[in-house]
């Protein structure tokens, strides 16, 4: 599996699904990430798909879900407190600097 680095775009957005249509793509996206999360099931390739689109979180009723890069895969982790979007982006482009620098790295051996 590859691991890209995609940071979210120059417009980061917090996706609030109350105000997109039924048919809008991202929030559709959104909400299969969301249940396959609630199902433990694996949800990267969507939530990567989310990050690519610009969103940095989104936003259920009152809670709010972050999108985050892990060093194998994406995931959606609780947000602590209403961070804005533009908090949320620079976090995101932080964890993905720092990740590229340890996908460069060697792998350790154990020898």
């Amino acid at each position: 599996m590859s691991h890209p680095s995609n940071p979210p775009s120059s417009r980061p957005t917090i996706l609030d699904l109350s105000t997109r249509s039924m048919a809008d793509p991202l929030r559709v996206l959104a909400e299969r990430a969301l249940a396959r999360r609630r199902a433990g099931l694996p949800a990267d390739t969507l939530i990567a798909e989310l990050a690519a689109h610009g969103v940095v979180a989104v936003l259920t009723g009152k809670r709010l879900v972050e999108v985050r890069e892990r060093l194998h895969g994406w995931t959606f982790a609780d947000a602590a407190g209403t961070p804005d979007s533009s908090t949320l982006a620079a976090a995101a482009r932080l964890r993905a600097a720092r990740l590229s620098r340890l996908r460069a790295q060697p792998p350790e051996t154990n020898a």
